[in-house]
């Protein structure tokens, strides 16, 4: 859970969930295997931050209120694709 925001559930990533808003994900792995994540996300225009979290290195990328879904669907599917290396979990609220 993001420390000071409404409760949010953890789950893996999917484009679609049946109940519930994905706003974020979360990204495990390497510095450098974030590091370019990052560098992509910020392309794409969506805010992130890397930090350390308790299974490791992370980044927390956000799709603010008001994001075009097919933008966001467009990011999940390349990011899937073009950083095997990572885990991904969805940040959704119920």
């Amino acid at each position: 859970m993001i420390p000071d925001s409404p409760p949010a559930l953890v789950i893996p990533v999917q484009l679609a969930v049946p109940s519930g808003q994905i706003i974020g994900i979360q990204a495990l792995g390497s510095k450098a295997d974030l590091k370019k994540l990052e560098q992509f996300t910020k392309a794409a225009g969506f805010p992130c931050e890397q930090m350390d979290g308790p299974e490791g290195r992370e980044l927390m990328i956000a799709f603010p209120p008001g994001s075009d879904r097919s933008k966001v669907d467009s990011f999940l599917a390349s990011i899937a694709a073009n950083f095997p290396t990572l885990t991904f979990s969805s940040v959704v609220l119920p």
